[in-house]
């Protein structure tokens, strides 16, 4: 039987063997990507992108998956963050 393809915080912890803080730390730290939202408070993970971005890969696809999903956490990383006091003023 192939495992849900979405999971709660909670079951990703427990999937990862560790608690649901350290699930926000790797996310907040961009080891894990971020949840997708199916309601604004109905937090879910992607099984194929939390594999992909801990390097869980079986094929040539998962592979270029993994790729993919570690170029979108990196440019997540450097994009500045915060509101219009975070951005530089142009003169």
């Amino acid at each position: 039987m192939t495992p849900p393809r979405w999971m709660t915080r909670k079951e990703l912890a427990a999937e990862l063997r560790v608690s649901v803080d350290t699930v926000r730390t790797l996310e907040v730290q961009g080891k894990l990507p971020k949840p997708v939202y199916l309601t604004p408070r109905l937090p879910r993970y992607d099984r194929q992108a939390v594999e992909a971005a801990l390097g869980v890969v079986q094929t040539d696809a998962d592979a270029r998956y993994a790729d993919e999903v570690a170029e979108r956490i990196a440019r997540a990383a450097r994009r500045p963050r915060g509101g219009k006091r975070a951005r530089r003023q142009e003169p």
